[in-house]
């Protein structure tokens, strides 16, 4: 597991994983709706188009990739709970800032918010570490 050394670390490092994960689900829409990347059947006989058959693989390898990353974050928002996996969702994803007032008060929530960061950081690393 990677130590984070303040929650501050913790609370980036959260945001750039979902950034990261916001950017891979863009460019999926992308690639599906451009067709912009093989299937992975497609089969190239003719020799001159060794480069492109590259290409190819270069793409199927991306795509498998930006899968393997989202299905990665949505394995370890489930692994979480429902309780952390909406702090996270409306907190960070949504960026509904205030929603959590209907539910907790002020200490209980960032109390709260700062298991749900830990606890989503834990399940990150282990999901990395089972690859």
């Amino acid at each position: 597991m990677a130590d984070y050394r303040t929650y501050r670390e913790e609370m980036a490092a959260v945001c750039q994983i979902i950034e990261r994960y916001r950017l891979d689900l863009t460019l999926l829409t992308y690639m599906k709706q451009a067709n912009y990347y093989p299937e992975v059947h497609q089969v190239i006989h003719d020799s001159r188009r060794n480069g492109y058959e590259h290409y190819l693989n270069n793409q199927i390898y991306k795509k498998t990739m930006i899968e393997q990353r989202v299905l990665q974050f949505e394995a370890a928002m489930k692994m979480i709970g429902s309780q952390y996996e909406r702090i996270i969702t409306r907190e960070f994803i949504n960026g509904e800032h205030g929603w959590w007032l209907d539910y907790y008060g002020r200490s209980t929530f960032y109390r709260h918010k700062k298991k749900a960061v830990k606890a989503f950081l834990k399940a990150i690393d282990e999901l990395v570490l089972l690859e």
